[in-house]
């Protein structure tokens, strides 16, 4: 999830904890994944849990202007194994996932 300042575009993995009442989140119980993911630099993304099968988080995500579609493949907290290009058609595109 990106939650920071526009500016600063911080990209966290939330955990949620079990509770008494049911399932909660905080704000404070996170792991940062990654920086520069403000909506100027990376206007769209979705979370596919595992896009490529191999048992690693995997992310997509649109660049500015252009419309092009990149995956992230096996995302960790200390970055991705690689990024590619997928496709140039997402121009104009509200949302993706």
């Amino acid at each position: 999830m990106r939650y920071d300042r526009p500016d600063v575009g911080g990209l966290y993995v939330f955990h949620g904890r079990e509770t008494d009442e049911g399932f909660d989140i905080s704000l404070t119980d996170r792991t940062a994944i990654g920086s520069n993911w403000s909506v100027n630099t990376v206007p769209r993304f979705t979370a596919a849990p595992d896009a490529n099968n191999n048992g690693k988080f995997d992310l997509w995500a649109t660049t500015p202007g252009n419309g092009r579609l990149r995956f992230f493949a096996d995302y960790t907290a200390s970055g991705h194994t690689t990024v590619s290009g997928v496709s140039d058609a997402f121009p104009g595109y509200q949302s993706i996932g």
